[in-house]
Parts: C-alpha cells; structure tokens; sequence
C-alpha cells in the first residue's frame, strides 16, 4: 500500500483499524511465506505462542516459576541484578547476556550484510555464553528489512530456533488503543511484535501464563548497563559486544539520550502504561524491576527489589 493512501487512512478511526487488519492479514502472509521456505530449507520447525507455551510446560510440567523477569540492557540493570532470584524464569534477549544473567529463553534478532558485525558477535555470544545453559534460543524478526534470507540461513542455520513473528504497527498516535488492541490479541500462531523486543517480550510472557512480569534494564534511554562505571564485567563478556564505532545500533549513548522506542508518542513509554492497565483486569502485575529506573514513573516498583534494599 502506498504511504500518502497509508497516511490517509490513518487519519480517522474507523479507516485506521481497517488498515490495521489488512495490514495484519498481509504481514502473517509474508511470514508464512519466509517460514514455510526456511522450515523446508533447514527441516526445522517455527515456534508460535502455541508452540512457545508447550515447551515451556514440558520444561517445568507443574513447577513453572510465578515470577517471569525480562532482561532489557539499560543502565538500571547493574542494580536490579540483584532481584532475580534462582527460582524465577528469565527472558533475555540481544546483548542482555553480557550481564552475566542466565535465560530460561533467549531472543535473538540479527542476521544482516550491514549489521555484519553485530551478526557475528551475536552468534558467538550465544554459541559460547547462552547455549551452555539453555537450548531454548530464538531468532526473531526473519522479515524485518535490516535482515537478509541468506545470512540467517547460512550464519544461523540450525543453531537456534526460530519463532513465527509479526510486527503490528502504529500510523496515528490518536489510535494508539487500536493498535494495542491488535497486539494483544490471542493468536496461537503468531507471536505479536509491537515498538520493541521488551513489550513484546511482556506480551509473551503474559500469553506463557505468567502473573508476575518484571522489566530490568527498560529506562526508555542513557547509557547501556555495559557502559557504565559500576559495570563489573567479572565474566570477560564485554568482548562479545560488536565494534560500535560509526554503528546506529548499539552506539554509546549518553545518560540524556532518548532511547528509539520512547521517542514517538506511540512509543514504549506511552504503551507500556496502556498495556499494564489491560493486564491487570487479566490479573497479571507489570512491575519496574527498581526504583531508580524511570520505568517506575509508570510501573510498580518490584517488591522484592524494595525489601532487597532494606535487608
């Protein structure tokens, strides 16, 4: 569809949510399309919520944890660490891994000719840091335009395991409930992408069945845990990160700096709080993993970092 078409249709509510659902309609056909070709080239499976929630449940049959922690890579999570307790479940995704944090599942998404870099220490992160204790890693975003089919194939392979994803977008920030509305979906095929890894990492973790869902390291900007001075990088990861001279992604940020998805008023900052109010009429807690984040201006502060503070 051609963008001024597009950006007139996103000018009046009714016009809006029919673009949004004929733009979900041909997303979901262009992954089954990328899906079905890699599946048949590698002889893997793709995973949707469906599949996603099937092993988590083989994993820990009646035990499965309350608490879901979502590792995010901002400045707050050199103090947060310290909350996650052994027993929880972990989602980490990117270059989470560099904290030292171990995942129950892993998110990865680059696999690019112009990200070369990033690609190449992304997969040695995981081949020597995430894979040793856990299996469950996942490559995202096969269609996103930064990606391309060859390099995921060829450098990713059958390393990882693939999930079944759509990104569900925003054309008007007036109809940002809309696009929430798609996002939140049950789908048990798809696993919905919305503004960043992070929400739709708490979207997931939500549809996993967890009640309790905390962010570490969401500070909508500033500087990155592993750039900053009370970073202890005891575990020599900070060598995994990619050549970051001249890079859009990744770049050293100063603690002023507005991350990419908190800068649109349809971004994280401004979803987040909508998205926590529908959770909670599900009877799932959203919670900043401390005090000191500038998520806690729009989520609850987690208990357990509060009385970890006051022992």
């Amino acid at each position: 569809m051609k963008s001024n078409l597009r950006h007139f249709l996103a000018k009046f509510s009714f016009t809006n949510k029919s673009l949004l659902a004929f733009q979900t309609k041909k997303l979901k056909k262009r992954q089954r399309v990328l899906s079905e070709k890699l599946a048949e080239e590698l002889k893997i499976e793709f995973f949707g919520v469906k599949a996603l929630k099937a092993l988590v449940k083989t994993k820990y049959n009646e035990n499965k944890p309350e608490i879901c922690h979502i590792i995010g890579s901002g400045w707050s999570l050199n103090q947060s660490i310290k909350s996650i307790s052994e027993n929880d479940f972990v989602i980490g995704f990117n270059q989470s891994a560099i904290s030292g944090v171990k995942s129950d599942l892993y998110f990865v998404e680059f696999g690019s000719v112009t990200e070369s870099d990033i690609t190449e220490k992304q997969f040695k992160l995981v081949q020597e840091v995430i894979k040793p204790h856990t299996e469950h890693i996942f490559f995202k975003n096969l269609w996103a335009m930064r990606n391309d089919y060859s390099v995921v194939k060829n450098t990713w392979n059958t390393s990882v395991k693939y999930v079944n994803d759509i990104p569900v977008n925003c054309y008007n920030a007036k109809f940002l409930s809309q696009s929430l509305d798609v996002f939140l979906e049950e789908d048990p095929v798809f696993v919905r992408q919305y503004s960043s890894t992070a929400l739709t990492l708490v979207k997931l973790a939500k549809d996993l069945d967890f009640k309790k869902i905390v962010l570490h390291g969401i500070d909508f900007g500033g500087e990155y845990f592993f750039d900053t001075e009370n970073f202890d990088d005891y575990l020599d990861l900070k060598k995994y990160l990619p050549n970051r001279t001249g890079q859009k992604i990744y770049n050293k940020a100063s603690s002023k700096s507005t991350h990419i998805t908190s800068k649109d008023l349809f971004g994280l900052k401004y979803a987040l709080p909508l998205v926590r109010e529908r959770f909670v009429e599900k009877g799932v807690t959203l919670y900043a993993a401390t005090e000191i984040s500038p998520l806690s201006k729009v989520l609850p502060v987690y208990p357990e970092y509060l009385k970890s503070t006051h022992e």
